[in-house]
């Protein structure tokens, strides 16, 4: 109950706050009015302050049980916790990083079973099998799961027939087999042809019989869980001599050109003995691209149009081209997610970058690591931190060459980890080039690093270089990064240490060319069969210098798609190998009263000294040299720099570049008292 209250000793004035005309029943009556607004207006103030406290106990309520309490602390919340999915089903889980001060947090994805479920970057799911698994979204040591249960939208095969039983051929033609199993929904994807004798028949992986010569040889068809069928193919000599193409592959094209820009199309015509391997090349808008002959794209104009490539018998093969307006130059290139990166031995971390302008036209960028050892990088931007001690990751832009530099710090993996992910211990995300002239010790196993089954392209294969050249090097990030071999009796090559599972039907294809951005003429093909293979970047007696690039491609046996590594050569002959920039630094002086200290940078060379960086720091890890000098190939160097604003146990740091501005030298000191 409400009840006015008024103290005896207010003054009169004070009463006659509510009483305009003293004693007067009007000023009663306002007074009243009065009184009830007031009442009222308390009431609806208590009630809407109820309302608000709960619905925000009800929303923290909900927050709490849907996933954690995430105040002041990063956290990762994802789309589905729990799924249930049919092989072959696919579904995209989403996860947002909260709480974090990176702008782009970077979540990587792991499956605990791949052969049940994958998993890409990207967060797609892919039921394989029957069964069970997790799929795990991790950001630095935080994760968060989706439960994945796979059911089976297919029986297994209870019984298997060729249709046509026994059958004849003849010489140079083909046909397809005709597969009968039971029951009618049964999964026939993985069923594995096999002939007895290649020499007489030959038969593709979908099944596909191409007789070679006159004879008699068995084709088998066998099912995932061991049941089998054989057919026996008898080949007549009455036939042509002709075998049938059963597919076309393109591969090595840029889906991009500019006006006036032509692009060679790479392919392949299997069965590789196919013996008419014609193509007739036509385009769905020859005004905005036109294909001749030789199966060179030319651009015209602006838009988007169809490449298709068909052989005799009607196989073809599509590709999608975008031809622009003119080509647009990057300007520079900018890491966005730091440019130091703190990692523990065994953890990953994706780079982020830009490419200025955002709609220059090859926004490609190339990664490379001054130590590998260290901490390696693949062709993704994914950095592996294997082993205690500092790195220098250098982006690249293919146009123009523009640079971007991280400073990698890598710390024993006891403690907290600080960078994105631990890395899987049977395969690391710089695949397979550990053990090679540039992996890491977390490769090799072909794993993506996230625990799927499918390949990475820089996985597919490990090599090792042959050294058979003094201080040459063949690289697998470009040109720059190869030193040139001198010696005309020792072949520029790398030997084929590993093949991953996850991959097959590898092959290489050798191209040369007198400058790096002129690179096209086949000189050498092949397939790789086993390890210890070793492949030349030139033939025996080749005397001609030139840059040197062997492609080599693999079918990922999970996916099906073709996965490309390429390694670069510079063959010279009778000249000396020149030395890249070496820089040293040394402390003058320091006087802690100014906070001052003079350092002298000296770099060396006589492959050509272009520029230097140099920067100062307050941590004792080092910092990423920020401050441009730039030189005239200058063969020596030497200047004394002053920093202000130091003390005992800063850092300062120096970088050299070659004349193919690359970085060649990094080195760090720690300021002391002298």
């Amino acid at each position: 109950m409400y009840t006015d209250y008024v103290d005896e000793n207010e003054s009169n004035d004070q009463n006659d706050y509510y009483d305009d005309d003293n004693n007067s029943s009007s000023s009663n009556d306002n007074k009243d009015k009065i009184k009830k607004i007031a009442f009222i207006a308390i009431i609806f103030c208590v009630l809407l302050i109820i309302i608000v406290l709960v619905a925000k106990g009800c929303s923290n309520s909900n927050n709490k049980d849907r996933n954690h309490d995430y105040s002041g602390t990063a956290a990762i919340v994802i789309s589905h916790k729990n799924l249930t999915l049919e092989v072959g089903e696919q579904v995209n889980l989403n996860a947002d990083v909260l709480n974090t001060k990176e702008a782009n947090p970077v979540v990587i994805w792991m499956s605990d079973d791949t052969e049940i479920a994958d998993v890409t970057d990207d967060g797609v799911v892919t039921a394989n099998k029957e069964g069970s698994t997790i799929i795990r979204a991790s950001y630095g040591d935080i994760q968060e799961e989706c439960s994945i249960v796979v059911t089976s939208n297919a029986s297994e095969i209870q019984s298997i027939k060729i249709v046509q039983g026994n059958f004849t051929l003849k010489k140079g033609e083909g046909t397809l087999l005709q597969i009968e199993t039971s029951p009618e929904n049964a999964k026939t994807e993985n069923l594995i042809y096999s002939t007895d004798d290649s020499s007489v028949a030959t038969v593709s992986d979908i099944g596909y019989v191409n007789g070679i010569d006159v004879g008699t040889t068995t084709i088998t068809v066998k099912t995932a869980s061991g049941l089998s069928t054989s057919a026996t193919v008898t080949v007549t000599g009455t036939g042509s001599t002709s075998i049938e193409p059963t597919s076309i592959q393109i591969y090595g094209l840029s889906k991009e050109l500019v006006v006036g820009g032509t692009a060679e199309v790479i392919f392949d015509i299997f069965p590789t003995n196919a013996t008419n391997k014609n193509v007739t090349w036509s385009s769905s808008d020859p005004s905005i691209a036109s294909v001749n002959a030789n199966n060179v794209i030319t651009g015209h104009k602006a838009g988007t149009c169809t490449i298709t490539a068909s052989t005799a018998n009607n196989i073809t093969a599509r590709y999608d081209v975008t031809v622009h307006s003119s080509n647009i130059a990057v300007t520079g290139v900018t890491v966005t997610n730091g440019d130091t990166y703190n990692m523990k031995v065994g953890y990953v971390k994706r780079i982020q970058y830009s490419v200025e302008p955002s709609n220059a036209t090859n926004q490609k960028v190339k990664f490379s690591s001054s130590n590998p050892s260290v901490a390696a990088v693949d062709d993704n931007g994914l950095v592996a931190a294997n082993k205690e001690g500092n790195a220098i990751i250098t982006l690249t832009t293919e146009d123009g060459n523009k640079t971007a530099i991280i400073s990698v710090v890598v710390t024993s993996s006891s403690g907290s980890p600080t960078s994105d992910s631990p890395s899987d211990s049977s395969g690391g995300s710089t695949g397979g080039e550990s053990g090679g002239s540039t992996g890491g010790s977390t490769g090799g196993s072909g794993s993506d690093g996230s625990g799927t089954s499918s390949c990475l392209a820089n996985s597919m294969i490990t090599v090792t270089n042959n050294q058979k050249s003094d201080g040459a090097v063949v690289s697998s990030i470009s040109f720059a990064n190869a030193s040139p071999y001198t010696n005309s009796s020792k072949a520029a090559s790398i030997e084929v240490v590993q093949l991953s599972d996850c991959a097959s039907s590898y092959k290489y294809k050798t191209y040369y060319g007198t400058t790096q951005n002129n690179v096209s003429t086949q000189v050498m093909s092949g397939i790789i069969t086993k390890t210890g293979f070793s492949i030349n970047f030139f033939k025996s007696g080749d005397t001609s210098d030139g840059y040197y690039k062997t492609v080599i491609t693999a079918t990922d046996n999970k996916t099906g798609a073709t996965l490309t590594k390429t390694y670069y050569a510079i063959v010279k002959f009778g000249s000396s190998v020149s030395s890249d920039p070496k820089i040293s630094l040394s402390q003058d002086s320091f006087t802690a009263s100014a906070s001052t200290a003079r350092v002298t940078v000296t770099a060396t060379s006589n492959y050509g000294l272009t520029s230097i960086r140099y920067c100062k720091s307050n941590l004792q890890t080092g910092c990423p040299p920020d401050t441009p000098k730039t030189l005239n190939n200058n063969a020596t160097y030497k200047e004394t720099l002053t920093f202000t604003g130091v003390k005992v146990g800063y850092s300062v740091c120096a970088v050299a570049y070659n004349n193919k501005g690359n970085v060649s030298d990094k080195v760090c000191i720690l300021i002391n008292r002298h």
